[in-house]
């Protein structure tokens, strides 16, 4: 298993404003690799995970159809996971 945060040279947690940027700022950092990333995808799953602090369990989140076609042009699965803001750890 390997991740990749989207820092810009250590792990840690990066925040950003919305969803969106934070996916748009990944597959920026990662388009110039898409090519070895097919590769690793022919023998492992391949996934962009993300976590998403929301304030309540009926917020909700929108990607514009610029983001969408860009995630399925990089050809690599979304798994979101929506977490309420109250179980974050600090």
């Amino acid at each position: 298993m390997w991740s990749y945060d989207g820092g810009p040279d250590s792990p840690g947690n990066v925040t950003w404003s919305s969803l969106e940027k934070g996916l748009e700022s990944i597959l920026e950092k990662l388009w110039p690799l898409k090519d070895e990333i097919d590769v690793l995808k022919e023998k492992y799953q391949v996934i962009l995970w993300c976590g998403q602090f929301l304030l309540s369990s009926n917020a909700s989140t929108t990607l514009s159809s610029h983001t969408l076609k860009k995630l399925g042009d990089f050809g690599v699965e979304l798994v979101p996971n929506t977490i309420p803001l109250s179980q974050r750890v600090k």
